[in-house]
């Protein structure tokens, strides 16, 4: 099924590479990939490369919008403007996570089959089995056309029918998940390197905290939590704290954040009200 990539970001640069590999990208829609090198591994290939969606000369079976999240709507005008009648049973489909398929709603009155269809993955770099086995979160009136082809990508695919607010809340999930575990760790690293180590020496913790979670990921209640957090382990705080006297620009953070994770701690009875209340009065005089 021949298929058409709209943005060339990250994730349009992924999902041009992957099936550009599986032989079935025909066109990308990109204002700055053609003045690049690597504008030649697509054009080597017969891979169409287009400067703007009113330069498109015709629908290929499947068309991904992969454009920042404000730009959608945008391009949604210019295809309809563009295509109208011709877009009956083309498939569109946008990547947002932020966004329901009604998005696409005036391209579905032309009889396009339409979907949000979010990859629950992060694309800093491509590798060939970056689709392999992720999930996509899919919302659409056309499940059983739009299944076959996330499936072709490698992907498992979850059907969900989210109001506004719901859909945000999943959307806040996957940026916890990979925006702000990304954080964390640079903050990790960043204390370390402040003690002349290697970062590289909490590389099997992470590994083995991330490997304590796979096991029980199902269960939204359990964590293999330890620490002086979970032990109500009051000197050891203080003392972390005292410490970041030389670190101010890292104190105040380390603060915010062991007082934000001691209230999901809380939250999920990791910890009792007590214990919580003895450590947001020490969290709370050190900010």
């Amino acid at each position: 099924m021949e298929c058409t990539i709209v943005g060339y970001g990250k994730l349009g640069r992924a999902l041009s590479l992957q099936l550009l590999h599986d032989g079935r990208l025909k066109q990308i829609v990109s204002s700055h990939l053609a003045s690049t090198e690597e504008a030649k591994l697509f054009q080597t290939k017969n891979v169409e490369i287009i400067q703007d969606v009113a330069n498109l000369k015709h629908l290929t079976n499947v068309t991904f919008l992969t454009v920042k999240d404000s730009h959608i709507a945008f391009i949604v005008e210019k295809l309809k403007t563009k295509f109208g009648e011709q877009l009956c049973e083309k498939m569109v489909l946008h990547c947002s996570g932020i966004f329901s398929d009604a998005l696409l709603e005036s391209l579905a009155k032309f009889g396009a089959k339409t979907a949000s269809a979010h990859p629950l993955q992060t694309f800093f770099e491509y590798n060939p089995n970056l689709f392999k086995d992720i999930y996509w979160i899919v919302q659409t009136k056309y499940y059983d056309d739009i299944k076959p082809i996330l499936q072709a990508l490698g992907g498992k695919v979850v059907q969900v029918d989210f109001d506004d607010k719901t859909r945000s809340i999943y959307h806040a999930s996957a940026v916890v998940a990979s925006n702000f575990l990304n954080l964390l760790l640079l903050f990790a690293k960043k204390l370390i390197a402040e003690t002349n180590l290697e970062p590289i020496v909490l590389l099997p913790l992470i590994e083995q905290t991330l490997n304590n979670n796979k096991d029980n990921f199902d269960d939204a209640n359990f964590t293999p939590l330890t620490g002086p957090l979970t032990r109500s382990d009051i000197n050891t705080l203080k003392r972390h704290l005292e410490s970041f006297a030389i670190l101010p620009k890292y104190g105040e953070i380390y603060s915010k954040l062991a007082l934000s994770f001691s209230k999901v701690a809380l939250h999920n009875n990791n910890i009792t009200e007590e214990d919580f209340v003895q450590i947001e009065k020490i969290l709370s005089s050190s900010m």
